[in-house]
């Protein structure tokens, strides 16, 4: 079966998938099943709530602390006369453990790791019979509106999620099997660890997450076992602000494969990956998308924060928008700023004992102007790929060492030479961003 091009935006489920991971993970933290109710269908609540009670019995909770999404990818998709279902790799980052009252940790680590999960979303086609229980509330009849708790503006109720609406239906943890030896190291080539939260439980209350599945290779967007038509998916839209126009097409000028897609989606890599780093203090995780000197300021915020022995996160970071707020170009250098709209909650951890010492799970919208600088001598490659791990320079496995130059070919890399670095990223006040700090070659 294939799925219906007109229905389906791969751009919008990947934010839809996005909105529901962090939903459904903050019903889990919080022991709030019904927060997570609209994001999933009632059999996949039930087991949430299975979870939940467990969790409670043993005066137990699960954390989920700095959780970041870093990687959405759609592994398949299909559609018949009932339905449409589609299945979406997510990968995730945090420090995932369980604790009882007492502080004890009955699983999982108290350390950054990060792992991917198997997120399987359901909807059904539109016919006349669903649109109308769509379009108000089940309980009073009410217009269907959402405060951010998912409860109903009018009477207050939790709503279930609109059956033409994308709904978790199951989860999975995707598991990679050790090599002979390696039972106690890191899974996923040092990502996952082996006994994740949840793993205590007794059988069948860990559900939500599934059977673990054996990993596959990850393929770009669907797989052809799903049959889905690649060829058919609409476009991603791509926004950019009419003030930037001019800047677009002056950089066109001189390299016409530049497109605003491109430096968006870094943007908003850039913005996953650098919270991350910040999250671990370990700002090499995000050296290759940073320039010299936004590096250089990176460490030093991380060196202050072991200092003073507490670490700011954004918890529960999701990007909700990216749109091209500036681009300009002169004999030397193209310059664009990427404002990416994003919700976290705010946590100040103290490093010592992991407690929260300030901050609350409430999630706070805020904007950041990401500032990416090239060369203006640099060129689009016209064949690119959303690959973004390999070399510039060379195309080996993208790493680089904190210097910023490719451990393959010993090139530098992070000046802006071959392609886009960020310059800069800071909390935009919606008004003119501030000038582009030009890199150094040196």
């Amino acid at each position: 079966m294939v799925l219906r091009a007109v229905t389906f935006d791969p751009a919008a489920f990947a934010a839809t998938v996005r909105t529901a991971v962090l939903g459904v993970s903050r019903a889990l933290v919080e022991r709030r099943p019904e927060l997570a109710r609209r994001f999933m269908t009632d059999a996949a609540l039930a087991t949430l709530q299975a979870q939940v009670e467990a969790l409670v019995s043993q005066d137990a909770s699960e954390h989920r602390d700095g959780l970041l999404v870093t990687d959405v990818n759609v592994q398949r998709a299909s559609s018949d006369a009932a339905g449409e279902e589609a299945v979406a790799r997510v990968g995730l980052s945090a420090e995932n453990y369980v604790v009882n009252s007492a502080g004890v940790v009955l699983a999982g680590f108290r350390e950054i790791s990060m792992w991917h999960e198997d997120w399987t979303f359901v909807r059904k086609v539109d016919p006349a019979s669903d649109a109308a229980a769509a379009a108000q509330c089940p309980l009073c009849g009410a217009p269907y509106q959402l405060d951010d708790d998912g409860r109903c503006v009018y009477c207050h109720a939790p709503m279930p999620g609109r059956p033409t609406d994308w709904l978790v239906s199951s989860i999975a943890r995707v598991f990679t099997p050790p090599a002979p030896g390696q039972d106690d190291v890191d899974q996923q080539g040092g990502l996952v660890k082996q006994v994740a939260p949840g793993a205590f439980l007794a059988s069948g209350t860990r559900a939500i997450f599934g059977t673990p599945v054996q990993d596959t290779p990850l393929d770009p967007f669907f797989d052809d076992r799903a049959g889905a038509d690649v060829a058919h998916i609409s476009p991603t839209p791509v926004d950019v602000d009419p003030a930037a126009g001019a800047g677009v097409e002056a950089i066109k000028a001189h390299d016409p494969a530049f497109s605003p897609a491109d430096v968006i989606a870094q943007a908003r890599e850039t913005v996953n990956l650098l919270e991350a780093a910040r999250s671990a203090l370990d700002p090499g995780r995000a050296r290759a998308l940073l320039n010299d000197a936004t590096y250089a300021a990176e460490v030093e915020r991380a060196d202050q924060a072991r200092a003073a022995g507490r670490n700011t996160l954004r918890a529960y970071l999701e990007v909700t928008g990216a749109r091209l707020s500036v681009a300009a170009t002169n004999a030397s250098w193209d310059e664009v700023v990427v404002t990416v709209a994003t919700r976290a909650a705010e946590h100040v951890i103290d490093l010592r004992s992991g407690a929260l010492v300030s901050g609350s799970d409430e999630l706070v919208a805020r904007a950041e102007d990401v500032m990416l600088v090239r060369s203006a001598a640099a060129r689009t490659d016209p064949l690119r790929t959303p690959d973004s791990s390999l070399c510039p320079a060379c195309l080996a496995a993208f790493a680089v060492d904190a210097a910023g130059n490719c451990l393959a070919c010993r090139r530098h890399v992070t000046g802006g030479e071959f392609g886009w670095v960020a310059a800069g990223v800071r909390i935009s006040d919606l008004g003119a961003p501030s000038p582009v700090t030009r890199p150094s070659h040196d």
